[in-house]
């Protein structure tokens, strides 16, 4: 009798530890947040030459310096879409890991752009005793170069998870941004 109570106890150990470690992070990615936007002129060519003109700019947010690990309002450049993962983040093997999650991506040609939010950056956290409230933060693409400011609020919904357990990148839809 002891004999089986001993092994029961190791098998529900052993299955314990083995479904904690199946739940920790499984990606490079988790906490990684991208949005893509879709840069046309007035004649819906592709606009190539925006590397220096398109940002993505933090908006509304009066507590943005109580902003933990991401302090201040946000200003953060975009990368062509295709150079995204080594342009803005060197991550090694990201055209083998561009294969694998973003092979039948829509968004990886002329005139797509990147960028890519931590979960500080997607998230104002703002510490409270041991923990921190969440206050998810709004964002706006704006484009700006000779004379010419156009903008475009991005919403929740265009802020996809680059976590692979939530399905491959080619569920990413771009925002739409079209210049004159």
């Amino acid at each position: 009798m002891k004999n089986s109570i001993l092994k029961i106890s190791f098998l529900l150990l052993f299955l314990s530890v083995s479904a904690s470690t199946g739940f920790t992070q499984h990606c490079p990615f988790d906490g990684t947040r991208m949005i893509v936007i879709h840069l046309t002129d007035a004649e819906n060519k592709p606009v190539v030459d925006a590397f220096d003109s398109l940002i993505l700019r933090e908006i509304d947010n009066a507590d943005a310096e109580a902003c933990t690990y991401s302090e201040g309002l946000i200003e953060k450049p975009f990368a062509r879409a295709l150079n995204a993962f080594s342009e803005l983040y060197g991550i090694n093997g990201s055209a083998e890991i561009m294969q694998k999650n973003c092979g039948d991506c829509s968004f990886l040609t002329d005139g797509f752009y990147a960028a890519k939010l931590n979960q500080a950056e997607f998230n104002c956290m703002v510490k409270k005793d041991n923990d921190f409230n969440y206050k998810k933060r709004k964002f706006e693409a704006v484009y700006e170069k000779n004379g010419v400011k156009k903008s475009v609020k991005v919403s929740e919904n265009d802020i996809y998870s680059l976590c692979t357990g939530t399905g491959k990148w080619s569920r990413i839809v771009p925002v739409e941004l079209k210049i004159n």
